[in-house]
């Protein structure tokens, strides 16, 4: 695993300076969501296929969950309703 930060984030710091609000879907990497509810598809970096640059996903959650205590952006983990 690195430091290196997921591919989500490095294009969040790039739509910073063009967007006076962003929305993060998706920056979720459990498997069960915070009412119980089993996520099918989630990043928890136990792929089957073999990725050189696994992120540190559930550390790269908490530091955005601080984010978003911040108002720097809004970050959506609540239920997908369609």
């Amino acid at each position: 695993m690195t430091d290196k930060p997921s591919s989500g984030l490095y294009l969040y710091t790039a739509a910073v300076p063009f967007c006076d609000m962003i929305s993060l879907y998706g920056f979720y990497p459990f498997g069960i969501s915070p009412d119980g509810r089993k996520i099918k598809f989630h990043y928890d970096g136990k792929s089957r296929f073999s990725f050189n640059n696994s992120h540190k996903m559930p550390g790269e959650h908490k530091k955005l969950v601080e984010m978003n205590e911040g108002k720097y952006f809004r970050m959506v983990t609540n239920k997908c309703v369609l």
